[in-house]
């Protein structure tokens, strides 16, 4: 005849046996489904995820102005007059990981129209890397344009509007 006290040891290092294994079998990984690194298989989440953040530094505003310096034979009234005056905006736009995109730069530039006449003309934006070219900027008199984002740059560490330039290419044409 077996003791009550045996029986129960016995019970208890059989139970050990099978709780133990099934605790000791965590598969640590990345548990959250909206990161990168999601791991199904996982079932302990160990800190590695990487989920995507964004951040955008502005860069210091660039402000420039443009002359009209077509002669045309002395028929132009805006002859050596600054016709526009243009603010450039750059940004740095990076990311937490690699794996979420490339940081680049992102630049944006808004011309004012200073005479009172519509005014139409070509440009180009150009950097040290990649050049922007766009026909016929049409500006209401006194008014503005937004040329929008005319271009990123790969960049790794910031952006610096010193290579960057706005150029009014041609003539200006008056409406």
């Amino acid at each position: 005849m077996k003791t009550p006290l045996l029986s129960s040891i016995v019970i208890i290092i059989l139970v050990s046996l099978l709780v133990i294994p099934f605790n000791a079998c965590k598969n640590p990984g990345c548990t959250d489904m909206n990161a990168l690194n999601y791991n199904s298989t996982a079932d302990e989440d160990d800190g590695t995820c990487i989920s995507c953040q964004t951040k955008s530094t502005e860069e210091p505003k660039s402000n420039g102005l443009i002359g009209d310096n077509n002669y045309n034979g002395g028929t132009n009234p805006y002859y050596d007059s600054i016709i526009v005056q243009y603010s450039m905006y750059t940004y740095f736009i990076s990311y937490n990981s690699p794996k979420c995109g490339t940081s680049n730069c992102s630049v944006t530039v808004v011309a004012h129209n200073l005479v009172g006449k519509t005014i139409t003309f070509s440009g180009n934006f150009a950097s040290g890397l990649k050049d922007t070219f766009f026909n016929s900027i049409t500006i209401p008199p006194y008014g503005e344009a937004n040329l929008g984002v005319l271009f990123s740059i790969p960049s790794t560490t910031a952006c610096s509007n010193t290579f960057i330039n706005f150029n009014q290419l041609g003539y200006f044409t008056y409406h």
